[in-house]
């Protein structure tokens, strides 16, 4: 996924707590799921925010609002109704999830077990940065949570600015902002809602929000900040999706890869984007993978590129251009491409084995696959020398969206043999062997 592209904002899933997995949540009744979350939706949308003035709650009183775990695992609202108070406990850890509401008398609140089943007792204890929650009755309560799930623990009070419509509201201005050029506006949107509500994000919620505010920094040409924004992701980053998955439970996996996915392009254009840097993370070299063919056998295997410079090439001008990681078997040929535009300002990062094709004689005939614009286009690439003439030769399929495709045409691309592109080479091989070795079957 490119870091362009931001016009269609994902739906947040459901807050997901640790990476520790556990079994199926216990199966719970339709209607009740929908009714409760339908309570916490308006709960989040009708408390009122704490008063600016207060301070710190005193033990014995309970403060209306909203409360969340530190990284975002459990989420309590608290809301006066005809002059009670009702509470509503929403957590996920792991594969698990609780979901009980309910009304509190004094400190304690409790929650109505379905068809006669016994109460679940909730303890709130006021303490100066939020509340304690606890309980006296933990097996009647594993009615609301399945086998594993939980909802003890310290709840932090949510800063002003940080609840979960908040956030929405946050994310939808900065995406208008960045959809009408303003990507300053967007940045300025966004980087206080990272800095003032980090200790409360749900760790989907984080992804997203940096994710974004790194998009708005690369927008914004401020390429080690975005850097900086993505560090958590940069490991994860530099290795194959597979290798990722396998640390998450299946259930969260697919979530975190999106989060991974995005960052890693935007990683790749912020180091493209700083004049004289290269797209390639400064990562351990990959494990050791099947030597390719030398170049007499495989002449197209390697990584091949063109600098491409809105005015004259000098230095701290950015810059953008065009990478080619191809690894040819027999007559066969895969790899990979990214291109960045003059000004560096729009990516376009090829997907795994993005470019196919057939060798005839010292020309390979290619279909190039763009992620930004969705489009396949027919190219030629010409080996002369240690060098490629790279032209586009007609569009197999049209792109979507009206976003262009950022990939050589009539350009003469140059073999780089760094230690970056290298890297980069390697990956694009380990990709492409399977396929390879299939069409050689």
């Amino acid at each position: 996924m490119t870091p362009v592209n931001r016009k269609t904002r994902r739906a947040r899933p459901p807050a997901a707590g640790n990476r520790t997995p556990g079994p199926a949540p216990a199966r719970r009744a339709p209607w009740r799921r929908c009714a409760v979350l339908a309570l916490l939706a308006a709960a989040a949308c009708s408390a009122p925010p704490p008063a600016a003035a207060a301070g710190p709650a005193h033990a014995g009183a309970l403060r209306p609002g909203e409360y969340v775990t530190e990284k975002g695992w459990g989420r309590l609202l608290l809301v006066e109704r005809s002059g009670a108070l009702a509470f509503s406990i929403e957590s996920v850890t792991g594969e698990d999830y609780c979901m009980l509401d309910g009304t509190v008398r004094g400190t304690v609140g409790v929650a109505n077990g379905e068809d006669g089943a016994s109460a679940c007792a909730v303890e709130f204890s006021a303490v100066p940065q939020g509340l304690e929650v606890a309980t006296d009755t933990p097996v009647e309560c594993k009615a609301f949570c399945g086998y594993n799930g939980g909802f003890v623990g310290a709840y932090l009070q949510v800063a002003s600015g940080c609840g979960r419509s908040d956030l929405d509201r946050a994310l939808g201005e900065s995406e208008r902002l960045h959809e009408v050029g303003d990507d300053a506006a967007a940045l300025a949107t966004l980087a206080p809602v990272l800095a003032d509500c980090l200790p409360t994000l749900e760790w989907g919620e984080e992804g997203e929000i940096r994710n974004r505010v790194a998009f708005a920094q690369y927008a914004n040409r401020l390429y080690a900040e975005c850097l900086a924004t993505l560090e958590p992701y940069a490991a994860d980053a530099a290795e194959d999706d597979d290798a990722v998955a396998e640390r998450w439970p299946p259930v969260l996996g697919d979530r975190y890869l999106a989060i991974v996915r995005e960052a890693r392009t935007t990683l790749d254009a912020c180091r493209l984007g700083r004049p004289g840097a290269s797209a390639a993370p400064p990562a351990a070299p990959p494990p050791a993978v099947a030597e390719p063919a030398t170049p007499g056998d495989a002449p197209f295997t390697g990584a091949w590129s063109v600098r491409w410079c809105d005015g004259p090439d000098a230095p701290g001008r950015p810059c953008g251009g065009f990478q080619a990681y191809l690894f040819q078997a027999g007559d066969r040929i895969c790899g990979t491409y990214s291109g960045l535009d003059p000004r560096a300002n729009r990516l376009d990062a090829g997907e795994p084995r993005s470019v196919v094709g057939v060798v005839l004689d010292r020309v390979a005939v290619l279909a190039v696959t763009s992620e930004r614009s969705g489009g396949t286009y027919l190219a030629t690439a010409r080996l002369d020398g240690d060098a490629l003439g790279w032209d586009i030769a007609g569009t197999v399929k049209e792109g979507a969206g009206g976003e262009p495709a950022l990939i050589a045409d009539g350009d003469r691309l140059v073999r780089s043999a760094s230690d970056e592109e290298s890297r980069y080479l390697d990956r694009a091989i380990r990709d492409c062997a399977p396929a390879a070795a299939e069409g050689e079957g």
